[in-house]
């Protein structure tokens, strides 16, 4: 045994329930100036027990890289460096991390469908640097209040990753 301790606020997370969810993803590279710049948009639509939303972004690349749209990728490349920014709107129809299960209706703490707002805001910025199989990339995100009385949130961080 660990003899770690229960979180304090562990009672009120939302309860377990089934989950089946299906999501669509469309990607197109709107506009691109060879490896040194890439605007690109998206769309998702989701439904499900978990989540339905749908959601439109556009994403800009600057730097030197490889287009995530190009199939013949020359090899021997070994150097990539690049800023990114995603930006994304969502329509939300459902939201079982806030509301709720949509089966199990025995969660104490849950947010009301009337408390929800309906369009929220994400986006996530970042550096990539890519060397031979070295990945290095930092990266910071926001997402706008998910409920009228929420906060924003913004968070960040660093990835590394080694190719085998």
């Amino acid at each position: 045994s660990l003899n770690n301790v229960i979180p304090h606020g562990w009672p009120n997370q939302i309860h377990n329930d089934a989950v089946l969810n299906y999501q669509v993803d469309y990607e197109k590279q709107l506009l691109s100036l060879g490896k040194i710049f890439s605007l690109d948009g998206d769309a998702i639509a989701r439904v499900g027990t978990l989540s339905d939303k749908a959601s439109v972004g556009i994403t800009l690349m600057i730097g030197y890289f490889d287009s995530p749209f190009q199939t013949n990728i020359a090899k021997g490349r070994n150097f990539r460096l690049y800023a990114y920014d995603h930006f994304q709107m969502n329509v939300v129809g459902y939201d079982a991390t806030l509301e709720g299960g949509l089966f199990n209706h025995s969660s104490p703490y849950t947010i009301s469908a009337g408390e929800l707002n309906r369009i929220t805001f994400q986006n996530r910025f970042g550096f990539v640097l890519q060397y031979r199989r070295i990945y290095l990339e930092y990266f910071k995100s926001y997402i706008s209040r998910e409920f009228n009385t929420g906060n924003y949130h913004v968070w960040g961080g660093v990835q590394v990753a080694f190719g085998l």
